[in-house]
């Protein structure tokens, strides 16, 4: 839930303290410049762009990070939603500030600008949709945040990945998924299956039989171009792997999906 938003240029003279910390979350964009925060004796330099947290109940103090220059933020005091407290699992360089510093974060940033302009707007539900907008934040960040477990993965486990949820409707075999993870089919198969509980061409079943669960509903493809939209090439094939992941046949998930 959305409590406060706001933007600012700061002068080089600009300090803020909050000796007690604050109830809510707060995240701040810093746009330009540099900031330095102070934590029970710990300090951190931030320098533009980058994005950092702070956690409730963190009595910190923030200032011009270089001497006769000031800066830009934009900032979100909010209370997460349960759902969304894994997505602020960022690095925590100096405990009670996560922070978001490498990598492309502009998409998360304009996000996050768009949580303030949606907020300070006009209209009646505004809060709400900022709510919606900074989900959206928090979850561009993930993708972006070196401790998410995604993150962590072997990079050819990643590499396979990437190919299998782009390209899910082509044609692979494991020796395929194998040069793109630039490693052989019998180390591809156990890191894969050592870190998401299936093979790559289990996974990629599965990738698939999700994909036409969409269609079937939300399309009136036949069920044979459904087949081919994901990946197979025989609708026989494809009805009998599907039955076999669902339960129901593809015809009859379409009738009374969930």
């Amino acid at each position: 839930m959305i409590v406060g938003t706001g933007r600012g240029d700061m002068p080089a003279s600009h300090a803020f303290e909050r000796p007690p910390g604050f109830p809510c979350w707060t995240i701040g964009c810093l746009m330009r410049g540099a900031v330095r925060t102070e934590v029970r004796g710990a300090a951190v330099l931030h320098r533009a762009p980058s994005i950092a947290a702070v956690r409730p109940r963190t009595p910190y103090r923030i200032a011009a990070g270089e001497p006769g220059h000031g800066w830009s933020e934009v900032w979100i005091i909010f209370k997460p939603r349960p759902e969304w407290l894994p997505l602020l699992e960022w690095p925590e360089p100096v405990p009670g500030l996560p922070e978001l510093t490498d990598g492309d974060l502009a998409a998360v940033m304009d996000a996050v600008v768009e949580v303030d302009r949606i907020a300070s707007g006009p209209g009646a539900h505004r809060l709400a949709y900022a709510d919606n907008q900074l989900e959206r934040a928090l979850l561009l960040a993930r993708d972006r945040n070196p401790h998410a477990p995604h993150a962590r993965r072997h990079p050819a486990v990643r590499a396979a990945l990437g190919v299998i949820e782009s390209r899910w409707h082509e044609r692979f075999t494991v020796a395929s998924l194998a040069r793109a993870a630039a490693c052989s089919e019998s180390h591809l198969t156990h890191l894969f299956t050592a870190e998401l509980g299936a093979s790559p061409m289990a996974y990629l079943e599965s990738h698939r039989i999700e994909r036409a669960k969409h269609l079937l509903v939300s399309t009136a493809l036949p069920v044979k171009d459904v087949a081919a939209s994901v990946g197979f090439a025989n609708p026989f094939h494809f009805s009998t792997r599907f039955r076999r992941h669902v339960g129901r046949s593809p015809v009859e998930w379409r009738r009374r999906p969930g």
